[in-house]
């Protein structure tokens, strides 16, 4: 964003909350925080193995019950 300039950035006031509060924010939040890291990184290698086994299967190059295998394996 080009039209910024450093000084809007200086300029800028923003509240901080008190430690107390940011503590008890913490403790509600990384957990939220680290579940949502965690599904995204699930999704990313479901999506990888669907990827990977899909067309196999389509071909009739795999089975059904051996991507299932593999992917036990795997996980």
């Amino acid at each position: 964003m080009a039209h910024i300039k450093r000084h809007h950035l200086t300029d800028a006031l923003t509240i901080v909350p008190p430690n107390p509060a940011l503590d008890m924010m913490s403790v509600t939040m990384e957990p939220l925080v680290n579940k949502m890291l965690n599904n995204d990184l699930e999704s990313r290698i479901l999506a990888s193995l669907r990827d990977a086994l899909l067309p196999k299967v389509i071909s009739g190059e795999l089975r059904v019950g051996e991507a299932a295998r593999k992917v036990e394996e795997i996980l």
